[in-house]
């Protein structure tokens, strides 16, 4: 298990254990530095409250996906983060739990630990296109809707209908709200709600 040792982490670690499923626990820095701790069958990534950005964490699964390739990702995430780490990691095999993600989801790791990959179990299916995924990816990195349309060679205007394509399947109210969801997402320490 990598990430934060807070309530969620604890509470899975206690489960886990009572499964006699081997734990490790590294902090995410390490996982950085070592690529031998690929070599573990289900990674759980817990990035509640965690001191790296979700972005952070994302961006690295995704550059080693071929590392992981055997491997089970579970991410557990904050329910607002959640949406775009489901969208943005390219991981075969992932799974993102939240807070508000039903027991039996979280009692079927010990299922994953035991090498049991059931394709049901991927509960995140993406909802966005290919084209909204790389748009929603362009304004995660910082860039603006006039920046992207000169950098995929498409209209401004075809841009911004793409961008509220992305605010309506992620269930959002508006731009404002995918602004907000992208700080967070992208910062460690956020101040917003």
């Amino acid at each position: 298990m990598c990430g934060s040792d807070n309530f969620v982490g604890s509470g899975m670690s206690a489960y886990l254990a009572s499964k006699h499923v081997p734990i490790k626990t590294f902090q995410f820095e390490d996982v950085l530095q070592q690529s031998s701790m690929c070599q573990h069958q289900t990674m759980v990534f817990n990035i509640i409250n965690n001191e790296q950005p979700c972005s952070a964490i994302v961006q690295f699964l995704n550059k080693n996906r071929f590392k992981f390739y055997n491997n089970v990702i579970v991410i557990v995430a904050d329910s607002l983060v959640a949406k775009l780490c489901v969208e943005l990691l390219y991981v075969e095999k992932a799974i993102v739990l939240t807070e508000k993600s039903p027991l039996r989801d979280f009692s079927q790791l010990a299922t994953l630990a035991a090498g049991k990959w059931n394709p049901r179990l991927y509960r995140s299916q993406k909802r966005l296109t290919e084209r909204e995924q790389q748009i929603l990816n362009l304004l995660v990195n910082g860039y603006t809707a006039r920046e992207i349309s000169e950098l995929v060679s498409l209209n401004y205007k075809t841009i911004q209908a793409h961008k509220m394509r992305v605010v309506t399947k992620l269930g959002l109210a508006n731009t404002s709200d995918l602004n907000k969801l992208i700080v967070r997402f992208t910062h460690s320490l956020s101040f917003l709600p």
